[in-house]
């Protein structure tokens, strides 16, 4: 499956810039949301990987994604937590923090490779994110 080619999403995400107080949002398929405010880009269950029951083509290949501040994946299920889409993010975003819950820190650092900080989130648990540009 390849990418849905209809506009270059992954520019729009990198030059949109959201007035103050807003925050500019992108549905990528599935679960897949990415988020824009005060120049950070935070990507949520990013799931761009080929799959028999995808809903949706994803709009980019994660190599060729819009970089990422933040990269949060809620939990281990395929459309949630894709591995074979974590390695050309991380490609892609050489600064992103992936926010991963406890149990998947390992893996997670394993696929994202060196040079990512990978913060562990315990449920209810707070990151404030502090540095929005």
């Amino acid at each position: 499956m390849k990418a849905a080619v209809t506009r270059d999403v992954a520019l729009d995400i990198v030059t949109t810039q959201p007035p103050p107080h807003a925050v500019a949002m992108w549905w990528l398929g599935q679960a897949s949301v990415v988020l824009r405010v005060a120049g950070t880009t935070v990507y949520i269950d990013p799931f761009f990987s080929e799959y028999p029951d995808r809903l949706a083509l994803p709009p980019f290949a994660p190599e060729t994604a819009a970089p990422a501040d933040y990269v949060l994946c809620t939990h281990e299920h395929v459309d949630h937590f894709d591995p074979q889409t974590l390695p050309g993010l991380a490609q892609a975003s050489p600064r992103a923090r992936f926010v991963v819950p406890l149990h998947m820190v390992e893996q997670v650092t394993a696929l994202a490779r060196s040079g990512h900080y990978v913060l562990q989130q315990g449920a209810s648990e707070l990151i404030a994110v502090t540095d929005c540009r």
